[in-house]
């Protein structure tokens, strides 16, 4: 099962991401986010079984910032790769994570929240 949610997960990270890219900056995303979303969607679906449902709402933006810290901090460190960096006023850690984009990691949270319990 686990396998399912995490190609379904990074097909539409992939989608949605490359979407929002192409409006915002006019570029794509990258296949190693797409690849850190497959490998992370096993903690999301645990995340939203663990949690009752509206605190597994609230906390994902947790969820998403402990990923990005872990994968992000993982190939900064051992491959002096950066697979993103938030350049604004509300970024830290180097820029691995970025508090900005809370409300949308909450939206998300929902909308994932309602796929999971359907």
């Amino acid at each position: 099962m686990f396998l399912y949610y995490s190609c379904l997960f990074s097909l539409v990270y992939a989608v949605v991401e490359t979407i929002y890219r192409k409006i915002a900056s006019n570029t794509v995303t990258t296949f190693g986010q797409t690849v850190i979303t497959f490998i992370w969607a096993p903690v999301i679906v645990y995340h939203f079984n663990y949690f009752d449902y509206w605190s597994s709402i609230v906390l994902f933006p947790l969820n998403i910032w402990l990923c990005e810290l872990i994968c992000g901090g993982f190939m900064l460190y051992f491959y002096n790769k950066r697979y993103w960096f938030y350049n604004d006023n509300l970024s830290f850690f180097n820029g691995l994570i970025s508090i900005y984009f809370t409300i949308y990691w909450v939206l998300l949270g929902y909308i994932i929240n309602i796929f999971l319990t359907y």
